[in-house]
């Protein structure tokens, strides 16, 4: 377990850059079976990770992971791609789970009780590839935000309850 130095409740988060794990310029990696609670800011973020100088992950893998009490619990920021996440359980975070990058895989996991369950949008190429098997619910706003998608998010087999579904200007978000 990571502690943040996030006080009060953690519906007053604010992005201060505090994380409890950022990875960047990394490939072949795995995280698994930690929790972090109360960063202001993402408690796990990856972002321009790469392998061979290439700014894009290649075999990162995410798994069984809990964040709760921060401003983001998982933030797979611009070119964090090729990324499998699974298990991961956030909740009561401003947003659970922010996609930036493309070419990911989150699967069977959690995102409740968060002001925003899972957003989607757009940055360095892309927020494209899969969501399955997972559930937003009890989120105070959105279950689902996507906006400026251009790339395409397959979302297959996941149940959205308790929060908006708001996908707008996107292309290929089914």
């Amino acid at each position: 377990t990571l502690d943040g130095e996030a006080q009060g409740p953690w519906q007053g988060r604010t992005d201060e850059g505090q994380s409890g794990i950022a990875i960047e310029l990394c490939s072949h990696f795995l995280i698994e079976n930690v929790s972090l609670r109360d960063f202001s800011g993402p408690a796990l973020q990856l972002s321009h990770t790469g392998v061979e100088g290439m700014p894009i992950t290649h075999g990162g893998n995410l798994t069984g992971i809990t964040a709760t009490g921060s401003f983001i619990g998982v933030r797979l920021d611009v070119r964090a791609e090729y990324v499998n996440a699974a298990q991961i359980h956030c909740e009561n975070n401003l947003t659970g789970l922010v996609i930036h990058g493309g070419n990911c895989k989150v699967t069977n996991s959690n995102f409740v009780t968060n002001r925003d369950g899972i957003v989607l949008q757009d940055k360095d190429n892309g927020s494209h590839g899969v969501i399955a098997a997972c559930l937003s619910n009890h989120n105070g706003r959105y279950a689902l935000l996507a906006t400026d998608v251009r790339n395409g998010m397959a979302i297959d087999g996941c149940c959205f309850f308790y929060g908006e579904i708001l996908i707008r200007d996107c292309v290929g978000v089914q």
